[in-house]
Protein backbone atom coordinates (compact mmCIF):
# COMPACT_ATOMS: atom_id res chain seq x y z
CA UNK A 1 0.00 0.00 0.00
CA UNK A 2 1.30 3.93 -0.67
CA UNK A 3 2.49 6.13 2.07
CA UNK A 4 0.01 8.85 0.72
CA UNK A 5 -0.36 12.07 2.96
CA UNK A 6 -4.34 12.32 3.83
CA UNK A 7 -4.99 14.87 1.43
CA UNK A 8 -3.96 12.07 -1.73
CA UNK A 9 -6.09 10.02 -0.24
CA UNK A 10 -8.87 11.85 0.12
CA UNK A 11 -8.24 13.48 -3.63
CA UNK A 12 -8.11 9.48 -4.93
CA UNK A 13 -11.37 8.58 -2.99
CA UNK A 14 -13.24 11.86 -4.25
CA UNK A 15 -11.95 10.87 -7.68
CA UNK A 16 -13.15 7.58 -7.41
CA UNK A 17 -16.56 8.06 -5.70
CA UNK A 18 -17.20 10.35 -9.12
CA UNK A 19 -16.39 7.47 -11.21
CA UNK A 20 -18.13 5.39 -9.08
CA UNK A 21 -21.46 7.63 -9.77
CA UNK A 22 -20.31 7.87 -13.75
CA UNK A 23 -20.79 4.34 -13.83
CA UNK A 24 -23.90 3.42 -12.21
CA UNK A 25 -25.20 6.69 -13.86
CA UNK A 26 -24.37 4.85 -17.26
CA UNK A 27 -25.71 1.41 -15.98
CA UNK A 28 -29.09 2.87 -14.95
CA UNK A 29 -28.99 4.91 -18.11
CA UNK A 30 -28.31 2.04 -20.66
CA UNK A 31 -31.14 -0.24 -18.96
CA UNK A 32 -33.64 2.17 -19.33
CA UNK A 33 -32.38 2.64 -22.92
CA UNK A 34 -32.11 -1.41 -22.93
CA UNK A 35 -28.49 -0.94 -24.43
CA UNK A 36 -27.01 -2.59 -21.20
CA UNK A 37 -25.89 -5.89 -22.52
CA UNK A 38 -23.80 -4.06 -25.89
CA UNK A 39 -22.19 -1.34 -23.52
CA UNK A 40 -20.98 -4.56 -21.33
CA UNK A 41 -20.32 -6.33 -23.86
CA UNK A 42 -17.89 -3.59 -25.33
CA UNK A 43 -16.51 -2.75 -22.34
CA UNK A 44 -15.37 -7.06 -21.89
CA UNK A 45 -14.00 -6.66 -25.63
CA UNK A 46 -11.63 -3.35 -24.54
CA UNK A 47 -10.48 -4.86 -21.22
CA UNK A 48 -9.80 -8.53 -22.80
CA UNK A 49 -8.10 -6.70 -25.88
CA UNK A 50 -5.51 -4.72 -23.40
CA UNK A 51 -5.45 -7.37 -20.48
CA UNK A 52 -5.10 -11.32 -22.55
CA UNK A 53 -1.79 -9.61 -24.80
CA UNK A 54 -0.77 -8.05 -20.88
CA UNK A 55 -0.86 -11.76 -19.57
CA UNK A 56 0.36 -13.54 -22.84
CA UNK A 57 3.36 -10.86 -23.23
CA UNK A 58 4.38 -10.07 -19.73
CA UNK A 59 7.61 -12.25 -19.74
CA UNK A 60 9.00 -9.66 -22.62
CA UNK A 61 6.77 -6.34 -22.57
CA UNK A 62 5.56 -4.01 -20.14
CA UNK A 63 1.76 -2.48 -20.29
CA UNK A 64 1.66 1.28 -19.78
CA UNK A 65 -2.17 2.91 -20.15
CA UNK A 66 -1.71 6.27 -20.48
CA UNK A 67 -4.42 8.64 -19.55
CA UNK A 68 -5.24 9.53 -23.70
CA UNK A 69 -5.81 5.99 -23.68
CA UNK A 70 -7.98 6.13 -20.15
CA UNK A 71 -10.14 9.08 -22.07
CA UNK A 72 -10.92 7.83 -25.11
CA UNK A 73 -11.84 4.82 -23.47
CA UNK A 74 -14.60 6.98 -21.69
CA UNK A 75 -15.76 9.14 -24.52
CA UNK A 76 -16.47 5.80 -26.51
CA UNK A 77 -18.52 4.40 -23.43
CA UNK A 78 -20.50 7.49 -22.85
CA UNK A 79 -22.96 7.64 -25.64
CA UNK A 80 -26.42 8.88 -23.56
CA UNK A 81 -27.30 12.36 -23.86
CA UNK A 82 -27.93 13.47 -20.62
CA UNK A 83 -26.88 16.99 -19.46
CA UNK A 84 -24.52 15.66 -16.50
CA UNK A 85 -23.11 12.89 -18.87
CA UNK A 86 -22.02 15.26 -21.60
CA UNK A 87 -20.40 16.96 -18.92
CA UNK A 88 -18.33 13.78 -18.07
CA UNK A 89 -17.90 13.22 -21.76
CA UNK A 90 -16.20 16.52 -22.53
CA UNK A 91 -14.21 16.22 -19.81
CA UNK A 92 -13.25 13.11 -21.28
CA UNK A 93 -12.22 14.18 -24.59
CA UNK A 94 -10.40 16.82 -23.09
CA UNK A 95 -8.32 14.18 -20.80
CA UNK A 96 -7.46 12.36 -24.22
CA UNK A 97 -6.90 15.72 -26.20
CA UNK A 98 -4.45 16.70 -23.28
CA UNK A 99 -3.32 13.36 -23.04
CA UNK A 100 -2.34 13.14 -26.97
CA UNK A 101 -0.59 16.74 -27.24
CA UNK A 102 1.45 17.52 -24.27
CA UNK A 103 2.81 13.39 -24.47
CA UNK A 104 2.34 12.41 -27.53
CA UNK A 105 0.70 8.60 -28.72
CA UNK A 106 3.02 6.50 -26.55
CA UNK A 107 2.60 2.47 -27.15
CA UNK A 108 0.74 0.82 -24.32
CA UNK A 109 2.96 -2.35 -24.49
CA UNK A 110 6.78 -1.42 -24.28
CA UNK A 111 9.60 -4.30 -24.88
CA UNK A 112 11.54 -4.65 -21.49
CA UNK A 113 15.09 -3.46 -21.52
CA UNK A 114 16.94 -2.00 -18.72
CA UNK A 115 15.87 1.42 -19.31
CA UNK A 116 12.30 0.53 -18.89
CA UNK A 117 12.87 -1.84 -15.78
CA UNK A 118 14.57 1.06 -14.10
CA UNK A 119 11.65 3.28 -14.83
CA UNK A 120 9.49 0.76 -13.43
CA UNK A 121 11.35 -0.22 -10.12
CA UNK A 122 11.40 3.73 -9.51
CA UNK A 123 7.72 4.68 -10.11
CA UNK A 124 6.74 7.69 -10.86
CA UNK A 125 8.16 10.94 -10.29
CA UNK A 126 7.29 12.74 -7.04
CA UNK A 127 5.60 16.30 -7.66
Amino acid sequence: MRRWPWINWAVFSGVFMIFLAIVVSLGYFYAIASVCYFYLGLSILILASLFVPACLFRKSHVMHIHHYNVGMIFVIMIAYQNIFLAVCSGVANGWMIEGVTVYAFDPVFKKRTAKVEKEKEQGPPNV
